[in-house]
């Protein structure tokens, strides 16, 4: 019998669950990891029922997409981006700078677009400045690249993701394009660094049954 079949079950006795190799245990337990040595996914306990769930690929810089206007010039706002003055910062296919290797200017010199044509373009191909004196906010400008062009900008920032966890508190990362189980993660503010490679398989995912986690046999916790 399936696991999926006994959990149909209103009420399984502890003999039905020690023969299946399931343990019955309270909904709020120690975090544990496991990855289903059958689908790949991997499974994360110890959450608090129904939250957020936030999972760290350490291995994966933060990109953001941007797109050169007209005239060349592409900009990125550091609003949101935890950066100091060495972070190094890449556009894909121009390669990588610190954010203070930017020279750093007032917005009337600027790198500017009026109808095609590129003015106050700075020496070094690249500037920094403020756009809006309400934020302080610096945005970074490169000039001199393809218009209309799509580029990536990547920072060494960990790539966050968001998880929900279910009733009995447990997160499922499974692998996909935009996030590979590739590499090493944290999850939330645990320091803790897991390899996706080397996380304990089990032959079945941890069930939940009226809020009541079902762990199979040798689920860490």
């Amino acid at each position: 019998m399936t696991l999926i079949a006994i959990m149909k079950y209103k009420i399984l006795s502890s003999l039905a669950l020690v023969t299946l190799g399931i343990t019955a245990i309270a909904p709020m337990v120690n975090a544990g990891m496991a990855k289903d040595n059958y689908t790949g996914k991997i499974y994360s306990t110890g959450h608090a029922p129904r939250d957020d769930v936030y999972v760290y690929y350490l291995d994966a810089p933060l990109t953001k997409k941007v797109s050169a206007n007209e005239c060349g010039i592409v900009q990125i706002s550091l609003g949101s981006i935890p950066h100091t003055g060495s972070t190094e910062v890449t556009l894909i296919g121009v390669g990588p700078a610190t954010v203070s290797s930017f020279p750093l200017m007032a917005k009337a010199d600027a790198p500017k677009c009026s109808n095609g044509v590129a003015t106050n373009i700075p020496a070094e191909g690249k500037a920094r400045y403020v756009p809006n004196a309400e934020t302080g906010n610096q945005s970074l400008v490169w000039t001199g690249q393809t218009p209309f062009t799509q580029y990536d900008i990547t920072f060494p920032i960990p790539k966050e993701r968001k998880l929900k966890s279910n009733a009995c508190g447990v997160a499922t990362i499974s692998s996909s394009s935009s996030y590979p189980s590739t590499g090493t993660f944290r999850m939330g503010a645990s320091p803790t660094v897991h390899n996706f490679a080397t996380v304990t398989g089990v032959n079945a995912p941890p069930g939940c049954k009226n809020n009541t986690l079902l762990l199979p046999v040798g689920f860490p916790n």
